[in-house]
């Protein structure tokens, strides 16, 4: 497999040379075709894609953050529509302006926007660091990862988050000596990535990590580290004012009614047993369930550890940095969540892959395992994604969608699963995880009591929802 890939990066090398843009142009049209193609085939519909939808199908008539889907009782709170993000609101907003009806392939066309954002800030990334043949199969790795054909599909904003994130980083390297003002925009950035996202927040100590990389122990004499600082600073204060200063009850009140319970990061918990859990449930994600490549991240730390350049330094700290961010700030390691760390990891592996590639044949037992070992797991990896979107998981929702609006009459009022709103949009549609945060709003209150409060007409329930 190797010696074909040598070949076939001579000949590219020999049709391009002085015109890279052209196979640049190429990586990018087939990455395009690719994803055009697997959009509405995969990842099946989620319900997160329909509260997503249905908050900017709300804001578009409203003005407010705030969709039908969205728990019923949360109106008797001042100042309720503050509550949730509003970046990753606006931008599918802004595209279902242009329609009649929801539709579920709109907002994942904005999910799969943010992706191409996303795919040019790691090109940059890997260029600046490492060279643009490192750019090309980083590119590639993260393109077609399974974390990325899962975040940028679905219509969630973990891809807004990891975008923005990856942009400051890309941002604060533009310059070949960090300045003030791209640092400020960089830490500004972070700030908005974190109000797409609370994940996004482990970008924040990656940029100090990268300038104390740069800089090492004089980092706090720098004018570009302070800028980072200044930039993250003026992020919480856009978070704080457009969330929580206005009605600050309101936001605690949601804040442990819907997640303090179960998302309450790692490191805050202060919980030593739940601080070692994170790290099990980190290696348990990342090696056997999210990213096949993560052995050789190893191998591409180490192979960077040898090189003296300040780049080489600079991409152990963005690694290793939001591989601990994520760690101990991330509690949940679901499967639309490691957008924000794979890119970076991805960046460390394409520096193993290409020298695989260069790496000439030796017969030694210790390289047989090695070039077995890189080329079956990136093998693995892309088998993996063109395995999964073979299924067409849109035809199944479509054909659940018509069944189900078959029997509903008009008018009537329905709880269920919130992936099937954008067939029933005109409805009185609420979620049928009200009745779980109903319970937490009113504890002594029971399942009769939350159906009496929400009035249902019809109950819809399928695997996902029993």
């Amino acid at each position: 497999m190797s010696k074909i890939m040598e070949q076939f990066l001579e000949k590219s090398r020999t049709l391009y040379r002085g015109r890279p843009w052209v196979g640049i142009l190429l990586v990018f049209i087939v990455i395009l075709i690719f994803h055009g193609w697997s959009l509405m085939r995969f990842p099946q519909p989620f319900v997160d894609e329909a509260w997503a939808a249905n908050r900017a199908w709300s804001f578009l008539q409203t003005g407010r953050v705030f969709g039908t889907l969205d728990s019923d009782f949360m109106t008797e709170f001042p100042g309720y529509w503050t509550y949730f993000p509003l970046l990753s609101v606006l931008a599918q907003a802004g595209v279902l302006q242009f329609l009649a009806v929801p539709s579920l392939l709109a907002v994942r066309l904005v999910s799969f926007f943010w992706g191409l954002v996303l795919l040019g800030c790691i090109y940059w990334i890997a260029r600046r660091l490492l060279g643009q043949r490192h750019a090309v199969v980083s590119l590639l790795l993260v393109a077609f990862s399974w974390p990325f054909c899962i975040s940028a599909h679905w219509a969630r904003a973990d891809i807004t988050a990891a975008a923005l994130g990856y942009g400051a980083i890309a941002l604060y390297l533009a310059p070949k000596t960090p300045r003030f003002w791209t640092s400020l925009i960089a830490g500004l950035m972070v700030g908005l990535a974190f109000e797409a996202h609370p994940n996004a927040a482990i970008f924040g100590p990656a940029l100090v990590a990268l300038s104390w990389a740069t800089h090492g122990w004089g980092v706090w004499k720098r004018r570009d580290f302070w800028g980072i600082v200044a930039g993250g600073a003026l992020g919480i204060v856009f978070y704080a004012a457009l969330h929580i200063l206005r009605y600050p009850a309101t936001y605690f009140t949601f804040q442990r009614l819907f997640f303090s319970a179960t998302h309450t990061p790692p490191l805050l918990t202060l919980d030593p047993g739940v601080i070692l859990e994170a790290f099990r449930n980190m290696a348990i994600s990342m090696f056997l369930e999210v990213y096949p490549l993560s052995p050789l991240v190893v191998l591409g730390i180490f192979s960077l550890w040898r090189s003296p350049s300040v780049e080489s330094r600079q991409l152990i700290a963005a690694v290793l940095s939001l591989a601990l961010g994520y760690t101990l700030w991330v509690r949940n390691k679901m499967p639309y969540y490691p957008i924000v760390l794979t890119p970076i990891f991805d960046v460390a592996v394409a520096g193993v892959v290409l020298d695989e590639i260069s790496r000439p044949w030796r017969r030694q037992v210790g390289f047989y395992a090695r070039r077995i070992l890189v080329w079956g797991l990136v093998l693995a990896s892309l088998v993996r994604v063109c395995v999964a979107v073979q299924y067409p998981y849109d035809q199944d929702y479509q054909n659940v969608q018509q069944r189900i609006n078959a029997v509903i009459a008009p008018g009537e009022s329905i709880i269920g699963p919130q992936t099937y709103w954008f067939g029933l949009y005109e409805h009185d549609y609420d979620s049928w995880e009200e009745l779980v945060y109903y319970r937490r709003y009113r504890p002594e209150a029971t399942v009769a009591d939350a159906f009496a409060y929400l009035r249902p007409d019809v109950l819809i329930l399928d695997g996902l929802s029993e």
